[in-house]
């Protein structure tokens, strides 16, 4: 079971390394950004505006 996991996080380190799997990375890390800030603001609007 450790070895699979290994091999899978391997594998995505591997990816990652490579043009597009870093394009892929920053990509997705903002997409995760924004869904964060809009998720606190969300938070906000409804917990002081509403």
């Amino acid at each position: 079971m450790i070895d699979k996991l290994l091999g899978y996080v391997r594998t995505i380190q591997q990816y990652f390394s490579t043009a597009k799997g870093y394009h892929d990375l920053k990509d997705e890390s903002f997409a995760i950004f924004v869904i964060l800030v809009t998720m606190l603001l969300v938070y906000l609007v409804v917990k002081y505006i509403l």
